[in-house]
């Protein structure tokens, strides 16, 4: 900055500060309604704030279980791209036994919803680092640079098993009340009920949980007492379930790939809403074909395939 304004330049300095006042409102609540649940929200402020230490262990604490007999990465400190991170990840995951823990299926998850009349929506703040790394597995995240040694006291991003080992604590705090009023893939919570009487009584729930476990949510990300919302890429209301219309036009603006990595992300978008497809895989299967190695060749025939399911999915898919 300095070397900038001696050379005479001029530039603009932006600080952005996000703001966490109140949550979305809930614009189709009574007077009466939005006061029970602002004295409600009010009662758990210490769940909406920050850590201000480390979270408490707990029996999920985060192991990392090492392939027998591998040896770990050692090289001299170097400088390196963005790019470059997933390969040190790469690295590090390929040393470690797979959890095999299961995650729910979303279309299982959107299937419960049916009947329901008012949802929140909860979003945990980093959620991975409310979970401890295991005492005896802490070394294991160890990594130098040229300012010193480190080592990870919390669950960090992108290990192998974070995924695995976060939904198995979400699963278990919420054991109880799971899909009864609640629905849980990784930090995104989704609470639900068919009156108001009961939403109130279910949130109060899942918020009392949230404050024993020593976990906080993220009020700007929150949504509550709400009759429609995004939930896993879809829009969810008393009406039921549809695509959510960015998703719908995300296809719909898909250019023609002219290379193997863009055809499975438009593969990838797609097979996510297959539900609303009719013959998903028979209307797919010119497109996957090329997916396989050394399979990547564009032909009229996928240019047809391409249009038509794209066409399929905004045609048939239900739109809020």
């Amino acid at each position: 900055m300095d070397k900038l304004l001696h050379s005479g330049c001029y530039g603009v300095i932006l600080c952005a500060v996000e703001c966490e006042n109140m949550t979305k409102p809930a614009d189709d609540l009574s007077s009466p309604q939005q006061n029970e649940l602002q004295a409600l929200l009010d009662s758990f402020s210490a769940v909406f704030g920050t850590p201000s230490t480390l979270p408490p262990m707990r029996e999920h604490d985060h192991r990392i279980r090492l392939i027998y007999g591998c040896k770990p990465p050692s090289i001299r400190p170097y400088v390196y791209g963005p790019l470059q991170k997933s390969e040190i990840e790469k690295q590090l995951n390929e040393l470690t036994i797979k959890d095999k823990y299961p995650i729910p299926l979303v279309d299982d998850l959107l299937d419960e919803l049916h009947g329901a009349k008012y949802f929140s929506k909860l979003d945990l703040r980093s959620g991975y680092h409310h979970i401890r790394v295991h005492p005896e597995d802490i070394e294991k995240t160890a990594f130098r640079t040229h300012e010193g040694h480190y080592e990870f006291l919390v669950m960090p991003f992108g290990l192998t098993n974070a995924l695995a080992t976060f939904q198995s604590l979400m699963n278990e705090i919420f054991r109880n009340c799971l899909r009864q009023f609640v629905l849980v893939f990784f930090d995104d919570i989704l609470v639900y009920s068919t009156s108001w009487s009961n939403h109130l009584r279910h949130l109060h729930t899942i918020l009392e949980i949230l404050k024993h476990h020593q976990l906080f949510v993220k009020m700007s990300k929150c949504a509550f007492g709400v009759s429609t919302i995004e939930y896993l890429g879809h829009i969810v209301s008393r009406q039921g379930v549809s695509a959510d219309p960015s998703k719908l036009n995300a296809v719909v603006d898909w250019h023609v790939p002219t290379f193997v990595k863009s055809l499975r992300g438009f593969l990838g978008l797609t097979s996510y809403f297959q539900k609303f497809i009719p013959h998903y895989g028979r209307e797919s299967f010119p497109l996957t074909q090329l997916t396989k190695k050394d399979g990547f060749l564009w032909t009229l025939e996928a240019t047809a395939a391409f249009h038509k399911l794209k066409e399929l999915m905004f045609q048939n898919s239900p739109q809020s």
